[in-house]
């Protein structure tokens, strides 16, 4: 019987703490899953963050390519000799020409205006020098378009605008050309041949040539001045489509980001 009720003493003894034990685990876990949800609400909110940021950003752009697609779209043909009496926007076309070409610094033709984009690679890996893996020239000559009735005078080098249907060459650069290695050497301040040791360096040029028929968007300022907003050897009709339809893309991305985030919030 002593021991029966020694027995039955020691666990109604032993519930309490039992009870304790049980307590203080219920805690920790309520304490362990509070934590985990703050944590996975935290990631849901930065990745609904990241892409209410890119949705923003891309639908921005696309607003920029459809309203610049529409000013091309509106622009009307002109001759160059009615320019006097002409509203709104226009476009004038004629072939290049100037008095002072430059040099392509990679294939050395003459031009009006080229964007160079110079790009190397590591052949075993990367190789790390401090100095930028891809470099981009720019450069303009003013011009005039000529259509036979008159001129058109341009000057890239004041009106930083987008400038399409450009003659582009690609090719592995082997040597470097003294135009090139000199835009380097003055870029990087350095001889620009060390920039292209034990790296694979490729070149890409994209050049207005003298010669070749254009077209200038434009339009006139206040002061009665044309004001060019696009340089194109295309059809600016043309190139409005190709904008729209990359601002079309712009708006679904969009769409599709700002859904995502509105499901994350």
């Amino acid at each position: 019987h002593l021991l029966a009720r020694q027995a039955r003493v020691g666990r109604l003894d032993a519930a309490p703490g039992r009870a304790r034990v049980c307590a203080s685990v219920d805690e920790s876990c309520r304490v362990a899953a509070g934590a985990y949800a703050f944590f996975v609400g935290l990631i849901l909110n930065l990745v609904a963050i990241s892409f209410l940021a890119s949705a923003v950003a891309i639908g921005f752009g696309g607003f920029l390519e459809a309203r610049h697609a529409i000013l091309l779209w509106r622009s009307k043909r002109v001759l160059a000799r009615d320019l006097r009496d002409v509203h709104g926007i226009f476009d004038v076309r004629g072939k290049v020409s100037t008095a002072a070409p430059i040099t392509g610094p990679v294939t050395g033709r003459p031009c009006v205006q080229y964007t160079v984009v110079v790009e190397r690679q590591h052949k075993g890996g990367k190789l790390k020098d401090g100095d930028p893996d891809l470099i981009t020239f720019v450069d303009a000559s003013p011009f005039i378009v000529d259509d036979g009735t008159g001129r058109v005078h341009v000057d890239l080098r004041l009106h930083r605008i987008p400038v399409t249907g450009t003659s582009i060459v690609k090719k592995q650069v082997e040597r470097l050309t003294q135009p090139l290695e000199r835009l380097l050497a003055l870029r990087l301040h350095k001889a620009g041949g060390l920039w292209c040791t034990g790296r694979d360096v490729v070149a890409t040029e994209a050049a207005l040539l003298e010669g070749t028929e254009c077209s200038v968007v434009a339009k006139k300022g206040d002061d009665g001045l044309l004001v060019p907003l696009h340089v194109t050897t295309g059809r600016p009709t043309v190139i409005a489509m190709q904008g729209l339809t990359r601002a079309g893309i712009a708006f679904i991305f969009t769409a599709v980001l700002g859904a995502a985030w509105i499901w994350l919030r």
